[in-house]
Order: structure tokens, then C-alpha cells, then sequence
């Protein structure tokens, strides 16, 4: 039995290729302009969380620098500083990962461990640097985006006060 065809009852009718066409082409646009602000977004997001991670890394340093008069790279008092986890490390730390890069350094050799430097990477891949000074002429802390804290010195040469 062969299925019968029936004309279309008055007032009805389907779509034309032209109206397809264009309601593709509106969502292909759309499509176009969402994508770009969602990864926008999510980088922000990933970025926000590791400065978020190297800020709670700042706060165990100088929790640990009020006890103790000195900066530290020692993984086990840090972590006794803050409640999240956080692995402090010597080296590059890893992308999007808890670690945190710490280096301490002198400001002057009266000044030992006066001086330290930490680095994250977030997940989106930029660096976020830290060098927190206790004493010395520009003392105080200083923010670097797109470094890392290899080079742990007193000079603050494209740092600045704030993110």
C-alpha cells in the first residue's frame, strides 16, 4: 500500500529553504558572538582563582613572618598558616594546579629573609607574581601578571601596587 500524499489544507504551509536559511544564519551569529564571551569569562574565572590561591599564600607568609621575624620556603609551617590546601613549591608550579611557587630572598644583608616571591599559574595559563618586602625602601607588596618569581630581588622594575 502506498502512502497517499494530500494537498495541503488551505492556510497551511511549510517553511521555505530562503526562511531556513536565514533562521540558520541568525543562529550562527549568535553562536558566533556567545562563544567568545564564554571563554572570556571562564579565563577571567581560572585567573580570579589563582590569584585568590597566591593571595592565601601571601596571608601564611606573613602570618609566619609576624611569628617568626623572617620570611620561609618551609612547606610544613606555611601549611600550618592556612586552612586550604595549598602545596608551596621551589619550583614552576604547575598550570591551574594548588601550587605555589615561594622564593625568599635578602633586601639587604642585615636584612636576611626579608624578601619573598611566589607564583602561581592559572589554569588559562597566565602567571600571577607576588614579591612581598618587610623592610626597605619599597617595602610592602608588589603584583607582576605574566612572570615568575625565579629572579627573587629587591628591584620592583615593572611592578606594581596592584593587579
Amino acid at each position: 500500500m502506498r502512502a497517499s500524499r494530500t494537498a495541503p489544507r488551505p492556510g497551511e504551509r511549510g517553511f521555505s529553504l530562503i526562511e531556513i536559511m536565514v533562521v540558520v544564519m541568525i543562529i550562527a551569529v549568535l553562536i558566533g558572538i556567545a562563544i567568545p564571551v564564554y571563554l572570556g569569562a571562564r579565563s577571567r574565572s581560572q585567573d580570579a582563582k589563582a590569584k585568590s590561591l597566591i593571595s592565601l599564600a601571601v596571608k601564611a607568609q606573613r602570618a609566619y613572618l609576624t611569628d617568626n621575624k623572617r620570611y620561609t620556603t618551609d612547606e610544613a609551617a606555611l601549611r600550618r598558616e592556612v586552612t586550604q590546601q595549598i602545596s608551596f613549591v621551589s619550583t614552576t608550579p604547575a598550570q591551574g594546579s594548588s601550587e605555589v611557587q615561594v622564593t625568599v630572598g635578602d633586601v639587604s644583608a642585615t636584612a636576611p629573609d626579608q624578601l619573598v616571591c611566589m607564583a602561581v599559574v592559572s589554569q588559562s595559563g597566565t602567571t600571577f607574581t607576588i614579591k612581598d618586602m618587610a623592610t626597605g625602601a619599597d617595602s610592602g607588596t608588589w603584583y607582576l601578571k605574566g612572570a615568575d618569581a625565579t629572579a627573587c630581588n629587591t628591584s620592583v622594575a615593572g611592578y606594581s601596587r596592584s593587579w
